[in-house]
């Protein structure tokens, strides 16, 4: 009986490995895309729905290759800022504030359209196996990752949620290699911001499959490589700590480990 128990925990940890969770976007368009580029930006383009952030209402975004998104302006900044109370500049979203450069044609782009979450009105916006600076295209060396902003007016004007969705993360570096990427995300006030920054931002190494915060890996809401951020009145509420679950080769190797327990034990029983 008890090597049944362990052979059938075994199994679960090896389906679970190949699991991953990702927000589910119905009924979507695709709206405008970016050009193969480094350091570009969109112009403004509309969300389709209104957000409070930070007491500001925003109704449109600017899409930043450099994979954020603004407001007010768009821009082309490539060299990560800490998203923390000294930040200065735009309201920003960053699911992956660094220096993507997707010039390589062995590279993908980022794209942007609106559908539906849970029946709500939602916009997103995809870096879909981005490289990094300068124009790298080696196999190993692309992001794929995706801000989702859900419209929450069913509860109250101008509230919404944002989920960071990730795929396998390969490099994390920005302008240089002296500083990691940064996620997150501020209201770009001054006075009393609204803002929240991802553990291992600005760390080298901190946000790459197998690294200490793995994003692929990480989550606030129990699905793999998925964060969520919730937006009401204006401000944001506390949000669940954000831990990272092992990678599939540690279920793997912890897999192993429970087979040669059971195999142990039913020897001794024998």
């Amino acid at each position: 009986m008890r090597l049944r128990y362990l052979y059938v925990l075994l199994t679960t940890c090896l389906l679970a490995a190949g699991l991953s969770a990702q927000v589910t976007i119905t009924s979507f368009t695709q709206t405008g895309s970016l050009p193969a580029n480094d350091d570009d930006h969109s112009n403004a383009i509309d969300l389709g729905f209104s957000i409070n952030f930070g007491g500001n209402t925003f109704s449109q975004t600017y899409v930043s290759n450099n994979g954020y998104i603004t407001f007010d302006s768009g821009s082309g900044d490539y060299s990560p800022s800490l998203l923390n109370a000294d930040y200065t500049g735009l309201p920003i979203i960053a699911a992956f504030f660094s220096d993507v450069d997707t010039r390589s044609p062995n590279t993908g782009t980022v794209t942007w359209g609106t559908g539906l979450v849970d029946g709500l009105a939602a916009f997103a916006v995809k870096w879909d196996q981005v490289g990094e600076y300068s124009a790298s295209d080696h196999p190993k060396s692309s992001n794929s990752f995706a801000i989702v902003l859900v419209s929450r007016t069913d509860i109250g004007t101008g509230n919404f949620d944002v989920y960071f969705n990730y795929g396998s993360m390969n490099w994390d570096h920005g302008a240089s290699n002296e500083f990691g990427a940064v996620a997150g995300f501020h209201s770009g006030a001054t006075g009393s911001p609204v803002y929240y920054q991802v553990p291992g931002s600005g760390t080298v190494g901190a946000f790459v499959d197998g690294g200490p915060n793995s994003l692929f890996t990480s989550s606030n809401s129990n699905a793999n490589g998925v964060l969520t951020f919730v937006f009401r009145n204006g401000g944001f509420e506390n949000i669940a700590e954000i831990t990272t679950v092992p990678e599939p080769s540690t279920y793997a190797l912890f897999g192993l480990g429970l087979a040669v327990v059971g195999y142990t034990m039913f020897r001794r029983r024998r």
